[in-house]
C-alpha cells in the first residue's frame, strides 16, 4: 500500500478480513496471535502485530486510483464498491482472472 490510508472497514460477512483505501485499495487477513509466537513479521512490511491479533496483506487493487469512498459487500466473497474523485462507482472481487473492470457513471 503506498501512501495515504483514508479509510478501513471490515467485510460484515468476513470479519477476519479488513480492506484499507486511499491512493490505492488492498485486503488484509485478520488472525488472533499465537501465544509465544516468536515469528518475526517486524521484519515483513506486509504484516504487522500487535498483543492479541497478527495483520497480514493478501492483494491490492491499482486499477482505481483515488478512492474516495467504499463499501464492503455482505457476500462471502471479498467484493467491493468503490467510489472514485472522478464520480464513477467501481466494483471489484480482487481477482485478476475473473474480474473485469466494471464502471458506472451518470450521464447527463
Amino acid at each position: 500500500m503506498s501512501g495515504k490510508i483514508h479509510g478501513i472497514a471490515y467485510f460484515p460477512n468476513c470479519p477476519q478480513k479488513l480492506v484499507t483505501w486511499g491512493k490505492d485499495v488492498a485486503i488484509y487477513d485478520v488472525k488472533p496471535r499465537k501465544t509465544g509466537d516468536t515469528t518475526e513479521d517486524h521484519k515483513n512490511p506486509t504484516s504487522f502485530q500487535c498483543t492479541t491479533k497478527s495483520v497480514e496483506f493478501l492483494v491490492s487493487e491499482n486499477r482505481y486510483q483515488y478512492v474516495r469512498c467504499l463499501r464492503p459487500s455482505y457476500h462471502t466473497e471479498t467484493i467491493v464498491a468503490l467510489g472514485t474523485v472522478s464520480g464513477k462507482v467501481g466494483i471489484s472481487k480482487f481477482d485478476a482472472q475473473s474480474d473485469t473492470v466494471c464502471e458506472f457513471s451518470e450521464w447527463s
